[in-house]
């Protein structure tokens, strides 16, 4: 078997790589590839081809991006953010497990590796003293909205995402009395799962990679007992290829991004580019084709509305199409439930998020505390005026033209006021 520490010779051309001025750039000066960049440089291919070697990826590439990750967190202490590693596959058997097995062997010291969260208290207690990699299993269920953790959960993993991050936790101190201690949040995290069904605002947090069952012969058996200890001389060339370029990633330059990427994705992928751009030229331009595939990814499920959007954003988006396609003016609560789960069985069918049938009243609470918007009395049936959602939608980017104002309604008596939806 291929050690994974056969790298190539530094003499092979790697000394004559130049850097890029930013990912998004033009070629600048030559920046001369040093020894510890030349160490940086066969370190990320070394641990490709050690991924390449054992995990099936839909997109070959992507054994890159976990390289990249895994390096990046052994520098965590040199960043601001933290991209989330989200692990997906459509089907059971298809090497999630695995890929989190290898992230635990080769990422910064001691990871904590779960499949079930218990206890919130936990995830923040478990970056204590210390920054430690987190790696999540199972998240079809961890992560799922009918977990009863759910909120609490994504909020730590959302908060840890950036520096500043904190979660107040009661901590024992002498004489049996406790105190409430802020615990940072701020660490690495792998995700996996069958396609999770993650918030939108988690999922902008993540650089997604694909998996498939391999094919016989495609890949070689996770044999731990046999591959152990080259995952352990992997790890310590990581440490130490990361150790000595510390010094030169804090003195570079902000690699620079496509035209017109959207802010998020330039946030998650700034410290892989940061360290693709100090590993020379040929890694920091096929990080540059990840980045574009990517942000072109990103525009088009923007585009298909394929990312997972919070309730009360598909709502408005959903109720923007009503009424225009039938030139709604005012209409009832209950005429814009029947027309939205006439239009999709996310409003209406069991097996939606929502797990039933939309109600007035969760319709209510969706449009009032996402947006402010409240519902109308008029004589026909309480309801909504085409009016009131002209500012949401022109905010989410929707030309729509400008409504008339509805009629005055007359003022709600106190028996008006304490109606429950």
């Amino acid at each position: 078997m291929e050690s994974p520490l056969d790298t190539r010779n530094h003499q092979t051309g790697l000394g004559a790589l130049a850097g890029l001025g930013g990912l998004g750039g033009s070629l600048k000066e030559a920046r001369p590839m040093t020894p510890n960049r030349v160490e940086l440089a066969e370190s990320i291919r070394a641990t490709e081809r050690w991924f390449t070697r054992y995990i099936a990826f839909i997109n070959k590439s992507d054994a890159l991006i976990c390289s990249l990750w895994t390096h990046h967190t052994h520098l965590i202490d040199e960043f601001y953010s933290t991209p989330r590693l989200l692990i997906s596959s459509p089907t059971f058997g298809s090497g999630k497990t695995t890929l989190l097995e290898h992230l635990s062997n080769l990422c910064r010291e001691k990871p904590a590796r779960m499949a079930n969260v218990s206890s919130t208290a936990v995830l923040a207690r478990i970056h204590q003293p210390q920054v430690r990699t987190l790696l999540i299993d199972e998240a079809d269920r961890t992560l799922s909205p009918k977990n009863p953790l759910h909120l609490e959960i994504i909020s730590i993993l959302n908060d840890g995402y950036k520096r500043g991050g904190t979660r107040s936790v009661s901590v024992g101190v002498k004489g049996g009395n406790w105190e409430v201690v802020d615990m940072e949040l701020f660490a690495p995290v792998a995700i996996a799962g069958n396609a999770p069904n993650l918030p939108e605002d988690t999922r902008s947090r993540c650089i997604t990679i694909r998996l498939m069952p391999s094919k016989p012969g495609e890949v070689q058996r996770s044999l731990w007992e046999d591959i152990e200890p080259d995952a352990y001389d992997l790890r310590s060339r990581i440490v130490s290829a990361t150790n000595d370029i510390r010094e030169l990633l804090q003195r570079a330059q902000q690699p620079s991004f496509p035209d017109g990427m959207p802010p998020r994705l330039e946030e998650i992928w700034r410290p892989l580019a940061k360290i693709a751009q100090v590993a020379g030229i040929e890694i920091e331009s096929e990080t540059r084709v990840l980045i574009e595939r990517d942000m072109e990814t990103y525009i088009q499920d923007s585009e298909n509305r394929e990312v997972s959007e919070a309730p009360h954003m598909k709502l408005l988006r959903d109720l923007y199409e009503i009424f225009t396609s039938n030139e709604f003016e005012f209409a009832t609560t209950l005429n814009l439930i029947d027309h939205l789960v006439r239009r999709d069985s996310y409003w209406g069918a069991e097996s939606s998020p929502l797990g039933k049938r939309l109600t007035a009243r969760r319709m209510g609470l969706l449009l009032s505390n996402g947006f402010g918007i409240n519902r109308q009395k008029q004589p026909g049936g309480n309801g909504y005026h085409r009016n009131q959602f002209q500012s949401s939608w022109e905010g989410m980017g929707i030309a729509v033209k400008e409504s008339p104002k509805p009629p005055e309604t007359p003022k709600p008596t106190e028996a008006d006021s304490l109606e429950v939806f």
